[in-house]
């Protein structure tokens, strides 16, 4: 057999002030007793905050993101050049003169290259990587499919571009260009893009990349 263990709660009568056990009606004056009071819950303690990050640690953090990202940039663009052989050290610097001698000579080679699709007009100008990576005969395959495709220049638009400056312990100062030129020909329009190098104060034709619609038919 089991046993309940209860706790018993005495009241005070409001009216004749006789101490009795908890219940709805006073036992001396008859008098509504009511619910005994309760004692307020206690308020509950707040989480303590978390420690706050070390700022030093943040910034270093932050610093070795942003020197990953300019690192990664810089890898890239020397791998486009062919230039990441080289140990190539690289800073950015922009000179007018440079940018109008390098204009001048896009503008002359495109549209000597492009007037009648003379692959040796490209070859004659093209670096050693160029000439390396796309032999005369591949070069003149291509040639002849932009000449059966877009047929002969008939006028050209003028080119647009920046030139900078490469730094290599091994080979020194290289300024390089990059241009994008637009032209009509016989059949339909095309976008040139142009990469030059300027090695012993000469610039060299580093890629030429033709992009029409008509190419895609």
């Amino acid at each position: 057999m089991g046993v309940v263990a209860g706790l018993a709660i005495a009241v005070k009568c409001p009216s004749c002030g006789l101490m009795q056990m908890a219940g709805p009606l006073c036992k001396g004056c008859g008098a509504a007793l009511g619910e005994p009071a309760r004692s307020a819950p206690l308020p509950a303690r707040p989480a303590p905050p978390p420690p706050p990050a070390p700022a030093a640690a943040g910034r270093l953090a932050g610093r070795s993101k942003t020197f990953l990202g300019i690192l990664v940039a810089v890898v890239l663009v020397l791998a486009g050049w062919g230039l990441i052989g080289f140990g190539v050290f690289t800073f950015w610097d922009f000179r007018s003169d440079l940018d109008s001698g390098s204009k001048a000579y896009v503008d002359e080679a495109v549209q000597k290259i492009t007037s009648s699709w003379n692959a040796r007009e490209l070859l004659d100008r093209a670096t050693p990587e160029l000439l390396q990576a796309a032999p005369p005969e591949r070069v003149e395959r291509f040639f002849h499919v932009f000449s059966h495709r877009l047929g002969p220049l008939r006028t050209y638009h003028g080119s647009r571009g920046t030139t900078q400056f490469f730094v290599s312990p091994q080979t020194g100062r290289i300024a390089a260009a990059t241009y994008e030129a637009q032209a009509t020909f016989e059949n339909a329009e095309a976008v040139i893009q142009v990469r030059l190098l300027q090695r012993d104060g000469h610039w060299r034709i580093a890629s030429f990349h033709v992009n029409s619609d008509a190419l895609l038919r």
